[in-house]
């Protein structure tokens, strides 16, 4: 039998080196670095149709691991959301604590995707494809229990969703399922309101919207005038922005606003802010004829307990 020859040592007394695969394209030759194969020597030239029949191979090879490579994330995230749907089921047919309702305040991403995906039966407006797209939209049966059909479907298909999205991606599932059933509750709860109970809630909102508003361009634009701020008062006021430090009830006429201002504010405090309330007015430029004058009346209010350690002593009236 005839000794076995090293193919390594062949490759090695050719004198031949190992290259990507890569420098086939610009060179038309294919030289492996596979310390199991042979290369060929380097004067040896590759016919073209050879070459194309490699090329093809393997990009082919690569088609194929890429379509196996989906399948399987795919499959694993079915696995998972089937999972998850699974825990969503579990927690209907059972009684949940309510210690493990979750508020929507804890992941409020998440549950603006919910009251995104649930059909608004607040909505208002007059664009009749805004009010078609709503339409179309599930909302809870608040007329039976959570474990009826019909909402445990509906509950099921919205865990599927939200399980599709990038946010809920580090949420444990029953923290999910908790965020599902407080919304169910939430929607049962307002179907409960007497009309008068919504009128009092959509005031108390419109009160925080505004309070949320002032404070922003009150901060901003402190933020932009910083430094005549500074030159005229000689303060900082970095600390005192608080939305429940603006004013609050506000009485409007067609061309003018009273707000109730808290009459613990300090002088100060209310000349910063009647300063900046000018700057932003000026800002504006020729859109502040569109403003309605402004006034305030002094109201008697504590301060709110969240406020005291953080409001600066001088802001706070003694």
């Amino acid at each position: 039998m005839a000794p076995r020859t090293n193919i390594n040592q062949n490759a090695r007394t050719n004198g031949s080196t190992s290259r990507p695969l890569i420098n086939a394209v610009n060179t038309g030759r294919i030289e492996l670095s596979n310390p199991m194969i042979a290369p060929r020597p380097e004067n040896m030239s590759i016919p073209v149709s050879e070459f194309n029949d490699v090329v093809r191979l393997l990009t082919t090879l690569n088609d194929k691991m890429t379509a196996i490579s989906s399948d399987v994330s795919e499959l694993k995230v079915q696995c998972q959301v089937g999972a998850q749907s699974t825990g969503m089921q579990a927690v209907l047919d059972s009684d949940m604590d309510p210690q493990d309702i979750i508020s929507s305040s804890r992941h409020p991403k998440i549950s603006s995707i919910i009251w995104g995906w649930l059909r608004d039966i607040n909505l208002k407006t007059d664009d009749l494809e805004l009010i078609r797209e709503n339409d179309d939209k599930p909302t809870w049966d608040v007329n039976v229990g959570l474990s009826d059909k019909f909402n445990k479907n509906l509950a099921s298909d919205l865990m599927l969703y939200i399980c599709r999205q990038p946010v809920a991606a580090m949420v444990p599932s029953k923290e999910l399922c908790g965020i599902i059933v407080n919304s169910y509750y939430n929607c049962l709860a307002a179907s409960k309101l007497i009309e008068e109970d919504r009128q009092t809630n959509t005031t108390l909102n419109r009160r925080g919207n505004r309070k949320t508003a002032l404070n922003k361009r009150r901060k901003r634009t402190y933020t932009k005038h910083k430094d005549a701020v500074t030159e005229k008062f000689n303060q900082d006021y970095n600390g005192v922005f608080y939305r429940d430090a603006m004013s609050g009830d506000e009485t409007e006429t067609n061309t003018s606003v009273v707000a109730s201002r808290p009459d613990w504010h300090s002088d100060e405090l209310n000349t910063m802010f009647d300063f900046l309330d000018e700057l932003a007015r000026d800002d504006l430029g020729k859109r502040a004829m569109q403003l309605k004058s402004r006034s305030h009346v002094l109201v008697h209010e504590t301060i709110p307990r969240g406020l005291v350690t953080k409001m600066p002593t001088w802001s706070k009236r003694v």
